[in-house]
Order: structure tokens, then sequence, then C-alpha cells
């Protein structure tokens, strides 16, 4: 039931070819290539969508309400099997599961009638390394409808063949679950569809034909739109907290229709994140789902990011709350179900940082004639600041997430002119420095664990602080030297330390 924390962007598997996406590109502008349609695909989508037309009048007027129970059902369980399974765990590695998660997440994704995991994997891995190029099966920059829906009816690009070709498909390839799927996968899509078919006319009697339509081919038509929701307008219609230079966008509504998968700006700078999303359970019930088999003890090795990633700190990050605070206040009526939980965020501003309590007047006279901080006026003393941290190391971090890396430490510095204005360190900064000195520690030969015991002579500053969370981060302890505790007692604890 671990989890480990990713903490650069580079460290994630299938970060994008930068480089070679230029290179790509470059290439396009000379490029004078046509699309090849392929006539039959056309004309299989075709048949989807009028069959789905079909099922959606008869889910309106014939059909049982457990038969719309059981389509809804069982397009959930396949929409999460590709993007819990398919997508999360085996393309992106982002977790793992023992061998029943693996086999529920392979016949899910049967149903989903979306390739074989292998071959879907091999798409979707090209897609994150060259992304938004020809070399991408679906390309934004080549139309919303191609990328939607398009892609599926023309030749794949001849970039995407050469592109994929290079892309280590090994993993995948030795797992005996996939290896039987891609083997015996077009005797199973049937036997999936005569499946969703049989379940509603043996167990209730439904028609067989009102069956069919309604819970295989209304339900496929369903769940292939939200996949494709999130290849066109996940790359099109949002904001961008994360990279501004990308066409991914997150955006709560598309999240909610699509098991949480579109928070996709997050998801293609930090693609290994088994949440695809820095908001936990908000709009994810796939996460919901990975984190509940966890609990049970199925899965493990959980990646995600670290909480001290920043966002794009400009004016379009403003834009960008404008755009999800309306986004949700719009659609929680419509979504609510499928929200979750999550938090919000709130970015400090620089110039103007509120402190807790009044600083002229930070504790209060009790009847005795003693004082005490006005953090206690309800005379309990209090074991944490907040509930979510218990520990110094654990606040810094809570401050580096809510304030979304906003300043955290200042002192004054004297300039040229005289004037000494206050020069904030962000959370970002002052961890990293904190770290820097905790590695130095470990090379010195410091050991790991409260025994150790460093001591610290300095006046009140922003050294002294990254120090004491340096040591923390460790487990180790500090000591406070101060010389007025005279040099009896100064000699002692460095003898001690």
């Amino acid at each position: 039931n671990r989890v480990y924390e990713v903490s650069d962007q580079l460290d994630n598997y299938l970060a994008p070819e930068l480089k070679e996406i230029e290179q790509l590109d470059e290439e396009a502008k000379k490029s004078e290539y046509k699309n090849e349609i392929v006539w039959r695909n056309v004309g299989v989508q075709i048949g989807l969508h009028i069959g789905a037309a079909s099922g959606l009048y008869f889910a309106l007027t014939t059909a049982s309400w457990k038969t719309n129970v059981w389509m809804v059902v069982m397009t959930l369980y396949a929409g999460n099997s590709v993007t819990a399974g398919a997508h999360r765990m085996w393309c992106h590695k982002a977790f793992k599961a023992n061998f029943w998660v693996r086999l529920f997440l392979m016949i899910g994704t049967t149903l989903s009638i979306q390739n074989d995991v292998i071959e879907w994997a091999r798409d979707h891995r090209v897609h994150h390394k060259w992304a938004d190029s020809d070399a991408d099966p679906h390309n934004i920059n080549r139309g919303f409808f191609f990328s939607h829906v398009g892609w599926l009816m023309v030749r794949k690009h001849p970039k995407v063949k050469e592109m994929g070709a290079k892309v280590d498909m090994s993993d995948l390839e030795a797992d005996p679950i996939l290896a039987f799927q891609r083997k015996f996968y077009n005797l199973l899509v049937p036997l999936g569809v005569l499946f969703l078919t049989v379940v509603p006319v043996y167990f209730w009697n439904e028609d067989l034909f009102v069956s069919f339509f309604v819970s295989a081919n209304l339900r496929l038509a369903i769940q292939l739109h939200g996949t494709w929701l999130i290849n066109s307008a996940a790359h099109t219609y949002g904001y961008k907290p994360f990279d501004t230079k990308i066409t991914a966008v997150d955006h709560f509504i598309y999240a909610c229709l699509t098991n949480g998968e579109a928070w996709h700006n997050y998801h293609h700078t930090f693609p290994q994140d088994y949440r695809a999303s820095e908001y936990m359970w908000r709009g994810n019930m796939s996460a919901v789902m990975i984190d509940f088999f966890a609990y049970m003890g199925w899965v493990w090795d959980r990646k995600r990011m670290s909480k001290e990633v920043s966002r794009v700190t400009s004016v379009s990050w403003f834009f960008c709350e404008i755009c999800r605070i309306i986004s949700e206040s719009f659609a929680v009526p419509l979504i609510a179900p499928t929200m979750g939980l999550g938090y919000s965020t709130k970015r400090a501003d620089e110039n103007r940082i509120e402190p807790l309590v009044d600083p002229h007047n930070q504790t209060m006279k009790l009847d005795d004639g003693s004082r005490i901080s006005q953090f206690v006026s309800d005379g309990v003393l209090l074991k944490r600041t907040y509930e979510d941290a218990a520990t110094l190391y654990e606040g810094v971090r809570r401050g580096a997430r809510v304030s979304m890396n906003g300043p955290m430490l200042g002192q004054r510095v004297k300039q040229e002119n005289g004037s000494e204005p206050f020069v904030w360190s962000s959370y970002d900064e002052v961890i990293t420095r904190s770290d820097n000195i905790a590695i130095g520690f470990r090379e010195l030969g410091l050991p790991i664990g409260e025994d150790t015991f460093i001591g610290i002579y300095s006046k009140n500053r922003v050294e002294w602080i990254i120090t004491e969370l340096a040591a923390y981060a460790y487990s180790n302890a500090i000591v406070p030297i101060y010389d007025t505790l005279g040099n009896d007692a100064c000699a002692f604890i460095i003898n001690e330390t």
C-alpha cells in the first residue's frame, strides 16, 4: 500500500521528447501529407451511431429501468477499466496490482472495444512522448473532429507508425493477462457483446433487440465519446494551471464525465501520477477505485507528484482559477454525485501577508497574571495548528500546497539606497534549500533518527528555520544554542551534539 512521490517532471515515465517534437514540427511544415480515408471504418462509425440513436430511443421508451441501470453500470465499469487500467496502470506504470485486479480491468477494457490494451497503450505512449505532432495519433493540430473521432476513419500518419515502433512495449507484452487478451481479442469482443445483451434478457426478460441496442450499442457509444472527449475537448477548451505551452487543458466538467481524466494539463505535465490530477478524488472516480483497491491491499506502489510542485505564477493562473470556480459552480447541481472529495486552493498575495494573530497582541493575560498565546483563546493547549499537519515538516508542505508556493520566510535586506525591504523566500525555495542541507548532513555521516542531535548557534533568521527543517526531514533533533545560556551550558550542549 505504498505511495511514491515524484519530485521532478522529468522523472515521470513518458515525459515529452521536446527536441524531437520540435524536429517533427519543422518536418510537418514541409510535408504535403493528405489523409487517406478508410471507408470501412467510416461505415462502422455510421452504424455505431445509428444503433446508438436506436438504443437511446428504446432506453427512453420501452426498455426496463433495470436494463437502463445495467447499461449505466457497465458503462462505468468499462470506462473505469480503461482509465484506471489501460491508461494509468498499464500505459503509465502509475501503480501495480495483483492478478485478480488486472484480470478485472482487462475484462472491462475488452468490453470497451478500444483495441487490446497493448495496442491502446502503444498509441497513448506515442501521444504523450510526441504530443501535438504528426507522431501523435490524434493530433489536435489536425482539427477538433480529427482528434475526436476522425483519426479512427483514416490511415495512421507514417510518423505515428515510425515513432510507435520506437516505443518499448516489452513490459506489457510480458504480462500474461494482456498476452491472452491480445491473442484472443477477436473472440473476446463478441463474447463481451453477447454477455452485455444476454444478462437483461435472461434475468428480467428484456426484449433481445432492446437489450442489444441499449446495453451494448448505446453503452459503447457513450463510453467511446467519453474517451474521445479527452483527445479533443481536453486539448481545446479549458485552463492551463501547470504548463501554458501545451494544448492539454484542465476542466472540471470534462473530468466528471470521464472518470477524472480531464485534469489534462496536469496529466500531460506530470503523466505518471496515478490520480491524473492534483485534486485527489474531485471528479475522479478512477482515483477512488484505485485507492479502494489499495486499501484492500490489492494495489500498491502508487506514484504521485510531489505536493510541492508549483503552478504557473502569472495572470494566466488567476484566469485559470476563475474558470475552475465558474465551471464547478455551474456543474455542481448536475454532476454532484460524481464529484467525490477534494480541496480548494488559494494563492497568497505576495505583497500582503495576513498573520494568524495580531503581531502587536500575540498573547492575552490570564486571571493569575500569566500570559497565554492568542492561539489558545479557549484555554485548551493546541496539539497542532491544523488537523492535517501534526508536525512542522507537514505544516510547511501544507503551506506550500494551500498558498500555491506563496512566500514563506522574509527578512530585511539592506539596499544601496539605505532602505531595508522585506525579501521573501517561497515555500519551494525554503524546502529545496532545506533538502540540500539535509543531504549535506548525510554526506557528513550524521545518522538518520532521533538519536542524532544537531546544535544551532545563530540569530533568528531564515537560515535557522531552513536548518531546522533539514534536521526534521530525517527525524534529527535540533538543539538551540543561545549565548544567554552562558559559556558552560553552551560548551555542554556542543559536546552532546
